[in-house]
């Protein structure tokens, strides 16, 4: 009877640590965005190189730019193109990592009036896998974050670091493209202003009165 009461224990036990073990896996996601932010001029957006684990940042930003459906309201400046200008401009960059004002040198080079700046993590539990992508996208123009996602691939066990990486890529850009489209809905137009008190001068064919 008290050998049962022991076995009872450990399976109870053993049913709580395993429930432990799942959340401690579990990975947060959120989505925060400036709803209230209206993007002004906003045509060309700079997919900058991704930082993160080694080995893995290129493939997390050309899936996050294959991903990317906006490019029906915008002209989305690939990750590549950004590496080159960053190699002409011999800005420092240390595992793709490079600072605001450095980046935002590039934006301005380039012509982009947005910035997307991505961070791909893998990690590896035993035989389990995930890998969180977290991306921002920034106005040049401010420097300010307008929208930031961070989500996890959400695979089940014993999947590939790849898999993990294109996935949580994947769940990111979801957010990212309906932002963009949102933000497309309420860009407005740079047109240049004339100074009110600026006149225009007579034709020469025209005659004084």
């Amino acid at each position: 009877m008290i050998s049962k009461k022991i076995n009872r224990i450990f399976y109870l036990a053993a049913i709580v640590l395993s429930i432990l073990f799942v959340i401690s896996c579990s990975h947060k996601s959120y989505v925060k965005k400036d709803s209230s932010f209206t993007p002004e001029g906003w045509k060309r957006v700079l997919v900058l190189p991704f930082t993160g684990t080694r080995g893995f940042t290129y493939l997390a930003a050309e899936a996050f730019t294959f991903h990317i459906k906006a490019k029906e309201h915008f002209e989305i400046i690939e990750p590549k193109t950004a590496y080159a200008i960053i190699e002409e401009m011999k800005i420092p960059v240390a595992d793709n990592l490079i600072y605001m004002e450095y980046a935002k040198k590039v934006a301005e080079q380039l012509n982009a009036q947005v910035m997307i700046m991505g961070n791909i993590k893998t990690l590896k539990e035993g035989q389990s896998f995930d890998a969180i992508a977290t991306v921002k996208v920034i106005d040049v123009k401010t420097g300010k974050t307008v929208t930031e996602s961070h989500r996890p691939s959400g695979l089940e066990l014993k999947n590939s670091e790849e898999q993990c990486v294109i996935i949580s890529v994947g769940n990111v850009s979801v957010d990212i493209n309906e932002f963009l489209i949102e933000a497309a809905g309420r860009n407005k137009t740079v047109t240049e202003v004339k100074p009110a008190d600026q006149k225009e001068k007579p034709s020469k064919n025209k005659k004084a009165k």
